[in-house]
């Protein structure tokens, strides 16, 4: 991301109401803006360095509804925003979400079949992009709607239940 454009970004959302903090993730650890009614959040900025990919903000609940009305107008040509937990509101460089970076783990391994699963928003790329994508029981709805099956909630060893289902269509299989 452009650096520029990932200083406007954080500027403009640390004066929305309800952000509480601010990570800019790079390949080594975040930059973290924490909002606390200081400078030194815009001071951080500054000295922040690296090639980010991505910016997640830490909201109080229901303040995501106002963080896309006002930022993905103004910033959605550069970023695809996402909701990876009730409280946390990403923005990443296009090409630079799960889907993207599965895609890529599989034809590095050259495997044959990638089954993905997710809850969240931010899993819904991922989810698209597998051969077969699942989406946990207790998922959001839109990401229910992306995946090619259902399983049962995190909780209940979805995993489990995944690896289950799989090796009993290869059973049938054989």
């Amino acid at each position: 991301i452009p650096d520029a454009l990932v200083r406007a970004y954080a500027k403009k959302i640390m004066t929305l109401p309800g952000v509480k903090k601010i990570a800019l993730h790079e390949r080594m650890a975040p930059v973290l803006l924490t909002i606390d009614g200081t400078n030194a959040p815009l001071e951080a900025l500054d000295r922040a360095e690296g090639q980010f990919r991505k910016i997640a903000v830490e909201h109080e609940p229901g303040a995501v509804d106002l963080l896309r009305e006002v930022m993905e107008p103004e910033f959605g040509a550069h970023f695809f925003f996402s909701c990876s937990s009730d409280h946390i509101y990403e923005a990443q460089m296009h090409g630079a979400d799960k889907g993207s970076s599965v895609l890529r783990a599989k034809e590095l391994v050259k495997a044959h079949t990638l089954v993905c699963a997710g809850d969240y928003e931010n899993d819904i790329p991922m989810i698209r992009a597998a051969d077969i994508g699942y989406a946990v029981g207790d998922a959001q709805e839109n990401v229910k709607a992306a995946a090619d099956r259902i399983t049962v909630p995190c909780a209940e060893h979805a995993i489990r239940e995944i690896i289950r289902d799989l090796e009993g269509e290869a059973r049938k299989k054989l």
